[in-house]
C-alpha cells in the first residue's frame, strides 16, 4: 500500500490487485460563525389611523447579529421606514433603533424563525417614542457563512396614550463572521 499527498486533506492510497487496507476517516463538524451582519429592503405597510394620512413606502435595515446557540441570536438593529403621504400629508420617515432575540424553530438549511424585541421610533415630522417589533420569517443557509432571508414584521410605537401600527416585508442578507 502507498499513500501520496495530493492537497491538504486530499491523499491518494494505491492498494495492490488481490489485497485490501482499512481506511478510517474523521470528519469534524463545522459550527456556524458567531457573528453576523445583515441588510434587508422592501416596503413599509401603514396601518391604523397613520393609514389615513400616509401610503406604503420603503424601508431598509441593517444589524448587527450574536449566535447565542442553535436556537437563539441576539440582535441589533437600525431601520428606516419612509411613508409617502397623501394628499397634502407629508412623508413621514421613521429611525428604529432596537434591541430583539430572534429564535429559530428548526436546525437545517431552511430556518424558519420568529423575532420580537423594542426599542426607540424616531418620527420625521414628530417625536421619537419606544416602541416594539415582532415578527415571522425563513431564513436559507446557501452556506456557513452566507444567509438569505424573508421576515415580515409589526412595529407598535407608543406615542403618549396612543398608539401607531406599521408593518414592514423585508428580503435580505446576511454574513457571518
Amino acid at each position: 500500500m502507498t499513500l501520496h499527498r495530493i492537497a491538504p486533506n486530499f491523499y491518494k492510497l494505491t492498494v495492490p490487485n488481490d489485497s485490501f487496507t482499512t481506511v478510517i476517516t474523521r470528519i469534524e463538524a463545522l459550527a456556524p460563525k458567531r457573528y453576523a451582519l445583515s441588510v434587508h429592503a422592501g416596503v413599509s405597510l401603514p396601518h391604523g389611523s397613520l393609514k389615513n394620512t400616509v401610503d406604503p413606502g420603503f424601508a431598509v435595515t441593517a444589524d448587527l447579529a450574536v449566535r447565542l446557540n442553535q436556537t437563539f441570536t441576539a440582535e441589533a438593529l437600525y431601520g428606516r421606514h419612509r411613508f409617502n403621504g397623501k394628499a397634502s400629508s407629508p412623508d413621514v420617515d421613521v429611525s428604529q433603533m432596537s434591541l430583539g432575540l430572534k429564535a429559530f424553530l428548526n436546525a437545517g438549511r431552511v430556518r424558519p424563525f420568529i423575532t420580537a424585541g423594542g426599542g426607540s421610533y424616531r418620527f420625521d415630522p414628530g417625536s421619537t417614542d419606544p416602541g416594539a417589533h415582532a415578527g415571522v420569517g425563513v431564513e436559507f443557509n446557501a452556506s456557513l457563512r452566507l444567509a438569505f432571508d424573508a421576515e415580515y414584521t409589526g412595529h407598535t410605537v407608543f406615542s403618549g396614550s396612543t398608539k401607531t401600527f406599521f408593518s414592514s416585508l423585508q428580503g435580505g442578507g446576511r454574513v457571518r463572521f
